[in-house]
C-alpha cells in the first residue's frame, strides 16, 4: 500500500452550520496547498469533490461523522480536517483521532 499523503478537508454544511454562516472560513481552508480533496457531508457524503466557490446546497438534514470518518479510511489521505459546528455524536473517530482535526467556528 502506498504512503498516505495530504489532507481532506470535510465541510459539515448541515442545518446548524447554515445558522451560523461559517462558509467563508471553509472556503479559506480549501485554498491551503495542503489540502487535496474537499468533501461536503451531513448525515451522508453530499459531493466527493465539492467546489467552494460556488453556493453550497442548503441541508435541514443533521450531522453524522461516520459517513465521513468511514470515506477517509477508504482514502489515500494522512490526515482529515473537519470543518464542523460540533453537534454530532463523535462515534466511529476514536481509532483514528490521532489523524481528525475539528474546526469549530465561533459564533456570537
Amino acid at each position: 500500500m502506498s504512503e498516505k499523503k495530504g489532507i481532506m478537508l470535510a465541510v459539515d454544511i448541515s442545518g446548524s452550520m447554515y445558522d451560523c454562516g461559517a462558509f467563508e472560513v471553509a472556503k479559506t481552508l480549501a485554498e491551503s496547498k495542503d489540502v487535496k480533496q474537499v468533501v461536503t457531508f451531513n448525515s451522508e457524503i453530499v459531493d466527493e469533490h465539492a467546489d467552494l466557490t460556488k453556493p453550497l446546497p442548503p441541508s435541514r438534514e443533521g450531522t453524522d461523522f461516520k459517513c465521513i470518518t468511514d470515506y477517509f479510511r477508504k482514502s489515500s489521505y494522512e490526515y482529515l480536517v473537519i470543518y464542523t459546528d460540533g453537534y454530532a455524536d463523535k462515534a466511529g473517530c476514536q481509532d483514528i483521532s490521532n489523524k481528525i482535526l475539528l474546526l469549530l467556528p465561533i459564533s456570537n
